[in-house]
Protein backbone atom coordinates (compact mmCIF):
# COMPACT_ATOMS: atom_id res chain seq x y z
CA UNK A 1 0.00 0.00 0.00
CA UNK A 2 1.24 3.22 -0.92
CA UNK A 3 0.21 6.14 1.18
CA UNK A 4 0.60 10.11 1.23
CA UNK A 5 -1.49 11.70 3.86
CA UNK A 6 -4.45 11.29 5.52
CA UNK A 7 -7.70 13.08 4.20
CA UNK A 8 -8.41 16.12 6.24
CA UNK A 9 -11.20 16.13 8.59
CA UNK A 10 -14.52 16.97 7.18
CA UNK A 11 -13.01 15.97 3.48
CA UNK A 12 -14.80 12.73 2.01
CA UNK A 13 -12.26 9.88 0.70
CA UNK A 14 -14.23 8.45 -1.99
CA UNK A 15 -12.38 4.70 -2.87
CA UNK A 16 -12.13 3.79 -6.45
CA UNK A 17 -11.22 -0.04 -7.61
CA UNK A 18 -10.26 -1.62 -11.07
CA UNK A 19 -11.29 -5.29 -9.63
CA UNK A 20 -9.55 -8.34 -11.89
CA UNK A 21 -8.53 -11.82 -10.21
CA UNK A 22 -5.28 -10.95 -10.98
CA UNK A 23 -4.05 -7.81 -10.26
CA UNK A 24 -6.85 -5.22 -8.62
CA UNK A 25 -5.61 -1.73 -8.58
CA UNK A 26 -7.30 0.93 -6.09
CA UNK A 27 -6.69 4.29 -5.17
CA UNK A 28 -8.21 6.46 -2.53
CA UNK A 29 -8.91 10.12 -3.61
CA UNK A 30 -9.31 12.95 -0.91
CA UNK A 31 -12.10 16.05 -1.35
CA UNK A 32 -11.63 18.93 -0.42
CA UNK A 33 -8.73 20.19 -2.14
CA UNK A 34 -9.06 21.67 -5.74
CA UNK A 35 -7.98 19.36 -7.59
CA UNK A 36 -8.39 16.07 -5.26
CA UNK A 37 -5.62 15.01 -3.82
CA UNK A 38 -4.53 10.68 -4.23
CA UNK A 39 -4.19 9.91 -0.64
CA UNK A 40 -3.28 6.24 -0.78
CA UNK A 41 -3.20 3.59 -3.83
CA UNK A 42 -2.29 -0.03 -4.33
CA UNK A 43 -2.69 -3.13 -5.83
CA UNK A 44 -4.31 -6.93 -4.98
CA UNK A 45 -2.11 -9.75 -6.10
CA UNK A 46 -4.17 -12.93 -4.94
CA UNK A 47 -2.07 -15.77 -3.57
CA UNK A 48 -3.29 -19.34 -3.76
CA UNK A 49 -2.93 -22.21 -6.01
CA UNK A 50 -6.64 -22.85 -6.23
CA UNK A 51 -9.45 -20.51 -7.30
CA UNK A 52 -10.84 -20.57 -3.78
CA UNK A 53 -7.61 -19.69 -2.18
CA UNK A 54 -7.39 -16.95 -4.51
CA UNK A 55 -10.78 -15.00 -3.66
CA UNK A 56 -10.03 -16.01 -0.47
CA UNK A 57 -6.80 -13.61 -0.39
CA UNK A 58 -8.26 -11.13 -2.55
CA UNK A 59 -11.16 -10.70 -0.23
CA UNK A 60 -8.82 -10.38 2.97
CA UNK A 61 -6.70 -8.07 1.63
CA UNK A 62 -9.45 -5.60 0.05
CA UNK A 63 -10.89 -6.03 3.88
CA UNK A 64 -7.33 -4.72 5.11
CA UNK A 65 -7.62 -1.61 2.42
CA UNK A 66 -11.06 -1.05 3.95
CA UNK A 67 -9.91 -1.13 7.96
CA UNK A 68 -6.94 0.72 6.84
CA UNK A 69 -8.16 3.55 4.88
CA UNK A 70 -11.84 4.03 6.32
CA UNK A 71 -13.82 5.21 2.62
CA UNK A 72 -16.66 7.25 3.14
CA UNK A 73 -17.82 4.79 -0.38
CA UNK A 74 -16.26 2.95 -2.76
CA UNK A 75 -16.73 2.68 -6.48
CA UNK A 76 -16.31 -0.33 -8.66
CA UNK A 77 -15.91 -0.65 -12.64
CA UNK A 78 -19.17 -2.46 -13.23
CA UNK A 79 -18.63 -5.35 -16.74
CA UNK A 80 -19.75 -2.63 -19.80
CA UNK A 81 -20.58 -3.54 -23.32
CA UNK A 82 -16.82 -3.49 -24.42
CA UNK A 83 -16.52 -6.78 -22.55
CA UNK A 84 -19.33 -8.31 -24.41
CA UNK A 85 -18.00 -7.73 -28.09
CA UNK A 86 -16.09 -10.47 -28.34
CA UNK A 87 -12.76 -9.01 -27.20
CA UNK A 88 -12.98 -10.82 -23.24
CA UNK A 89 -13.39 -14.44 -22.84
CA UNK A 90 -16.44 -15.81 -20.83
CA UNK A 91 -13.54 -16.96 -18.56
CA UNK A 92 -11.95 -13.62 -18.18
CA UNK A 93 -15.29 -11.86 -16.91
CA UNK A 94 -16.35 -14.63 -14.65
CA UNK A 95 -13.30 -14.22 -12.79
CA UNK A 96 -13.35 -10.55 -12.64
CA UNK A 97 -17.17 -10.85 -11.36
CA UNK A 98 -16.08 -13.55 -8.69
CA UNK A 99 -13.56 -10.99 -7.79
CA UNK A 100 -15.47 -7.84 -8.00
CA UNK A 101 -17.84 -9.87 -5.57
CA UNK A 102 -15.50 -10.85 -2.80
CA UNK A 103 -14.63 -7.33 -2.55
CA UNK A 104 -18.54 -6.15 -2.36
CA UNK A 105 -19.00 -8.48 0.21
CA UNK A 106 -16.24 -6.70 2.08
CA UNK A 107 -17.79 -3.71 1.88
CA UNK A 108 -21.38 -4.97 3.00
CA UNK A 109 -19.36 -6.43 6.09
CA UNK A 110 -17.55 -3.35 7.38
CA UNK A 111 -20.87 -1.10 5.96
CA UNK A 112 -19.25 1.07 3.49
CA UNK A 113 -21.29 2.46 0.48
CA UNK A 114 -20.34 0.52 -2.77
CA UNK A 115 -21.54 1.83 -6.14
CA UNK A 116 -20.83 -0.24 -9.40
CA UNK A 117 -20.47 2.06 -12.62
CA UNK A 118 -19.89 0.98 -15.83
CA UNK A 119 -16.33 2.42 -16.77
CA UNK A 120 -17.89 3.47 -20.31
CA UNK A 121 -20.23 5.71 -18.27
CA UNK A 122 -17.23 7.22 -16.26
CA UNK A 123 -14.56 7.63 -18.95
CA UNK A 124 -17.34 9.45 -21.29
CA UNK A 125 -18.05 12.18 -18.39
CA UNK A 126 -13.94 12.53 -17.66
CA UNK A 127 -12.88 12.33 -20.68
CA UNK A 128 -15.14 12.86 -23.52
CA UNK A 129 -15.90 9.97 -24.83
CA UNK A 130 -16.99 5.97 -23.64
CA UNK A 131 -14.13 4.55 -25.74
CA UNK A 132 -10.93 6.53 -24.68
CA UNK A 133 -7.92 4.29 -24.29
CA UNK A 134 -5.16 3.87 -21.37
CA UNK A 135 -3.46 7.31 -22.44
CA UNK A 136 -6.37 8.84 -22.29
CA UNK A 137 -6.82 7.77 -18.52
CA UNK A 138 -2.98 8.88 -17.92
CA UNK A 139 -3.33 11.76 -19.45
CA UNK A 140 -6.20 12.63 -17.30
CA UNK A 141 -5.32 11.87 -13.69
CA UNK A 142 -1.89 13.89 -15.04
CA UNK A 143 -4.06 16.54 -15.38
CA UNK A 144 -5.69 16.19 -11.90
CA UNK A 145 -2.16 17.20 -10.38
CA UNK A 146 -1.54 13.56 -9.59
CA UNK A 147 1.82 11.82 -9.96
CA UNK A 148 0.84 8.86 -12.29
CA UNK A 149 1.49 5.76 -10.19
CA UNK A 150 4.49 3.54 -11.08
CA UNK A 151 4.88 -0.77 -11.21
CA UNK A 152 8.07 -1.47 -9.53
CA UNK A 153 9.88 -2.03 -12.85
CA UNK A 154 9.41 1.19 -13.70
CA UNK A 155 6.26 1.38 -15.97
CA UNK A 156 3.11 3.57 -15.43
CA UNK A 157 0.30 1.39 -13.26
CA UNK A 158 -2.65 1.48 -15.22
CA UNK A 159 -4.98 -0.59 -13.12
CA UNK A 160 -3.85 1.84 -10.49
CA UNK A 161 -4.48 5.15 -13.14
CA UNK A 162 -8.05 3.14 -13.84
CA UNK A 163 -9.35 2.78 -10.27
CA UNK A 164 -8.13 6.77 -9.73
CA UNK A 165 -10.53 7.70 -12.89
CA UNK A 166 -13.34 5.60 -10.67
CA UNK A 167 -12.37 7.36 -7.89
CA UNK A 168 -12.72 10.95 -9.29
CA UNK A 169 -16.07 9.84 -11.42
CA UNK A 170 -17.42 9.21 -7.51
CA UNK A 171 -16.40 12.56 -6.67
CA UNK A 172 -17.51 14.19 -10.28
CA UNK A 173 -20.99 12.77 -8.90
CA UNK A 174 -20.45 14.43 -5.38
CA UNK A 175 -20.33 17.86 -6.93
CA UNK A 176 -16.41 18.23 -7.18
CA UNK A 177 -14.43 20.33 -10.04
CA UNK A 178 -12.53 18.10 -12.19
CA UNK A 179 -10.26 19.45 -14.48
CA UNK A 180 -11.77 18.79 -18.16
CA UNK A 181 -15.00 16.95 -16.90
CA UNK A 182 -18.21 16.74 -17.96
CA UNK A 183 -21.85 15.93 -16.73
CA UNK A 184 -21.73 12.33 -15.39
CA UNK A 185 -24.00 9.76 -15.91
CA UNK A 186 -26.08 8.81 -12.50
CA UNK A 187 -25.80 5.09 -12.12
CA UNK A 188 -28.59 2.51 -11.80
CA UNK A 189 -29.78 1.88 -8.15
Amino acid sequence: MRTSRPPSSGSAAILGVDPSFNRTGWALLAEGRDPPSLVAWGVIIPRGSSRGERLLSIGRQFKGVLRNLRPAVTWFERPGSWQRRGGSRRETVEAMAMARGVMLAACAELEVEAVEVDFQAARRALLGRHNAGASSVLEFVSGLGVELPRRPRGGVDVDVANAILMAAYGLLLRGARLPGAGTPERPPG
